[in-house]
């Protein structure tokens, strides 16, 4: 009589070897598998609107603009970017109002003429005409699009020395139109040489001196 065909004790053993070996990859895939969605990696420029920084021998402007999540990925930058350029006139519309301020201050018998509401018109009319000028000329530096949240955000910068040079122009022709007026009292070789020498203290400020200057410190 034929003997029915058992198993061998390593046969027998196979299965729950096979499992012992393939039980720990499981857990070893399981354990590397994603748990939900990866954290943002987000820029750390998000943090910050606006800012001042040095670049070397250089001071640079940065202005960060957000825009919420869109299928229509152009039209998303294209309002980024619009909202960068408001941060940026912001900025250097608060930077520009200290500058001129500063001057007026330290020459103010040159405005003895001026009442305090021309006086007024006066900075705003300088502070408007450069953040306008500036925030046209601002370029894209970096973006960032949010794989989480799908927001798109994108940073612009502009140089210092670009500003100084929009405030030189802008200061000097409002006060051209009020030497017509006949409501400032310096001739003009005289406010150029009193407006350069202000130049030239603020080209040699840090960034860090150009934010105290900003928080009137």
């Amino acid at each position: 009589m034929a003997r029915p065909n058992r198993p061998s004790l390593l046969t027998a053993a196979l299965p729950t070897a096979a499992a012992l070996v393939v039980l720990p990859l499981l857990a070893a895939c399981a354990s590397d598998a994603p748990q939900g969605p990866p954290p943002s990696r987000s820029p750390a420029w998000l943090a910050r609107s606006s800012q001042l920084a040095d670049e070397g021998d250089r001071r640079v402007l940065f202005a960060v603009g957000r825009a919420d999540a869109d299928a229509d990925r152009a039209t998303q930058r294209q309002l980024a970017e619009k909202q960068a350029k408001i941060e940026m006139a912001k900025g250097v519309r608060l930077l520009v109002e200290r500058m001129v301020r500063q001057y007026m201050g330290a020459h103010s018998a040159y405005y003895e003429p001026m009442d305090p509401t021309a006086a007024d018109e006066y900075t705003e009319d300088v502070c408007q005409e450069v953040a306008d000028d500036m925030a046209e000329r601002a370029k894209p530096w970096d973006d960032y699009h949010d794989p989480i949240g799908k927001e798109y955000f994108v940073r612009l910068k502009m140089d210092l020395a670009d500003v100084l040079a929009s405030y030189r122009d802008r200061m000097t022709r409002a006060y051209e139109r009020e030497l017509l007026r006949e409501r400032v009292a310096a001739d003009a070789e005289a406010f150029a040489v009193d407006l350069e020498s202000q130049l030239e203290t603020l080209e040699g400020l840090s960034a860090g001196q150009l934010d105290d200057l900003l928080a009137g410190r």
